[in-house]
């Protein structure tokens, strides 16, 4: 589960996947709750605006392939434990904090945000419903 090639960036990785998912009708991901929270946080940073302020979608189309992240509500301590070791497996570099904002957010500051408010996810979880509301509320 690293990248095909040590020189990728998480960008060049990502488009890379995108290019060979592009084939199929439907992908599913083992995308999870701080996933998520990951994205709104980077988001917030690049300052989009409250309606904007969403997390990963649950199921989304791009270039004619859907994507469910059945996982997506789900913690990752909670997939963790439910998988058995030989089945859950973590890319390598999501730990090299060198290789993105993301690792950096995912590494230092959702860990120690979470040594002082254990339920962080939840509490993005909730701002992420009430985004939808909202949105739901301007689109009428």
């Amino acid at each position: 589960h690293t990248s095909p090639h040590p020189a990728f960036t998480p960008t060049l990785s990502s488009s890379w996947r995108k290019s060979v998912l592009s084939s199929y009708d439907l992908v599913l991901t083992g995308h999870h709750l701080s996933d998520s929270v990951e994205s709104q946080i980077l988001k917030l940073g690049r300052g989009v605006s409250i309606l904007n302020l969403h997390g990963i979608k649950p199921v989304s189309c791009i270039n004619g392939t859907t994507y469910l992240r059945p996982f997506i509500n789900v913690g990752k301590e909670v997939l963790r434990e439910y998988l058995e070791p030989d089945v859950y497996s973590e890319d390598e570099s999501n730990g090299d904090e060198r290789k993105g904002k993301r690792n950096w957010v995912r590494n230092r500051l959702l860990k120690d945000w979470r040594a002082v408010e254990h339920d962080i996810e939840r509490k993005f979880g909730n701002l992420e419903e009430e985004v939808e509301e909202f949105r739901e509320f301007f689109d009428k």
